[in-house]
Formats: C-alpha cells, structure tokens, sequence
C-alpha cells in the first residue's frame, strides 16, 4: 500500500540505508525487548501521511519488518528528518536500558554515517564577516557535523568524550558516533583513564603544513615533525573542567 493520493513525494528513493540482514536484527531486537506492542511509540514523530500508508500485518514482528523496510526505503518527506532516523531514535529509548537498546543505537549510527553530509542538516554557509575559517570547515559539510567540530574545537578541552560532544552539540550520541566515524580522518581516538574513548582534532597533513592550530606546531618547525604534534598531548588531560 503507498503513500495516499495528494500526500507529498516521499523524497529521492535512492540506495537502502541497511542491509535485510540489518532489518531482521532489528525486527529480532523489536520481539526480545518486548516492543511488539508499542508500534505507536516507534512511530511518533514520523510524518501521518508516511505512516497512513504503511502495510499493515497480523503479527507484530512481521510488522515490525514491514514498517523498517518501507522507511530504509525512503529517506527525505519534504527535507524532514527520514523516519528510519526517527523510528531508531524511538526504538533506543524505549529499549534501555536493556542490552537490545544497542542494536538500535548500532543501526542509528551506519544510518546517521550513510546519510551524511546532506541529510542530517542544511549545510551552513560559510563565514563572510572576514574571520578566519577553522581548517575543519571546508572538510565538513552537515550541520549536525559542524556542531560536532566546534565542540571539539572547544578550547577547555584537550579531548572530549562522546557524552561531552553530544551534549554541547545538542545531538544524540548515535548522531556524534556517526558523525566521528563518517570524518574519522579528522580526529584522533585514545582512550582515557576509564577506558572510555576520548576524541580530539587532527588536521590533515597539508591542513598542518600551512596552519597553526589548537596550538600544534606545523612542519618541521624547531625540528620537531609535523606528524609528532598529533600525540604531543596527554591523552587525559583536560585544560580546564571535565568533559562528561
């Protein structure tokens, strides 16, 4: 069954965000988490006009099947968040803290990282008021990404945690995790002295040569290579205050 007659294009039907094997995990998640009965829950905050138009079937894990294919199969209703997000977002919550809360957090972040840049956000234009640009700025195009950076770009902090981005970003930690994972070659991952992964900028190479950033020497200035000032700092050290 489609979208009822004079509702709005569901967007580009382009490449499925997941995999079958993907929407059969999660369809698994949905049964052992005891979620078969909260198919109004998942759905809040996805458009009437795509879920008026969903099959509907007489078992809940089939339903649940039937709902993830046919949002993995669209991704934009009018440039909204894609309900595929939307229903992932649902699903974690509802989930926690019991362990199937990982599978849907999983999934929402190879989502979050196959949408990016355009989806997760307009992009932001750059700026035009004569200040100069940060170096991450013509690498990172969403505008969920460019909160990211700036939070990592926060002077406080050597090395931020993914809790500490997602809050001072304003996004959930599956969008963070998505947006560190899709520019991996921009940051640098250590761990802290819980073992808890901890995130810090890493220009690239050319980036170094030809700018001074985060007070990082660049080149072989006092005979010191450029390659070594990426692992200059302590890896738990904070400038000020802690980052949770």
């Amino acid at each position: 069954m489609g979208i009822p007659a004079g509702a709005p294009k569901r967007g580009k039907f382009l490449m499925t965000m997941l995999r079958h094997e993907d929407l059969l995990a999660l369809r698994d998640a949905v049964i052992s988490a005891d979620l078969g009965d909260s198919r109004a829950a998942l759905l809040v905050g996805i458009d009437l006009r795509i879920t008026a138009g969903l099959a509907i079937a007489p078992r809940t894990g089939d339903q649940a099947l039937l709902d993830l294919d046919a949002f993995n199969r669209m991704q934009t209703l009018d440039g909204d968040t894609p309900p595929l997000v939307t229903w992932l977002r649902n699903a974690h919550a509802l989930a926690a803290p019991r362990r199937e809360a990982s599978v849907f957090e999983s999934a929402l972040v190879r989502v979050c990282a196959t949408m990016m840049p355009v989806q997760l956000g307009s992009v932001e234009p750059r700026a035009d008021d004569g200040t100069s640009s940060p170096w991450w700025l013509g690498h990172v195009q969403s505008a969920s990404g460019r909160r990211v950076f700036r939070a990592l770009s926060d002077p406080k902090y050597d090395f931020r945690t993914v809790v500490g981005l997602a809050k001072a970003a304003n996004l959930s930690e599956p969008e963070v995790k998505a947006v560190l994972m899709q520019h991996s070659g921009l940051v640098r991952e250590t761990r802290n002295a819980r073992q808890q992964p901890i995130f810090t900028l890493a220009p690239p190479l050319d980036d170094l040569m030809h700018r001074n950033t985060s007070g990082v020497h660049t080149g072989t200035i006092a005979g010191v290579d450029h390659t070594e000032a990426l692992v200059r700092l302590a890896p738990d050290r904070k400038r000020h205050g802690n980052d949770t």
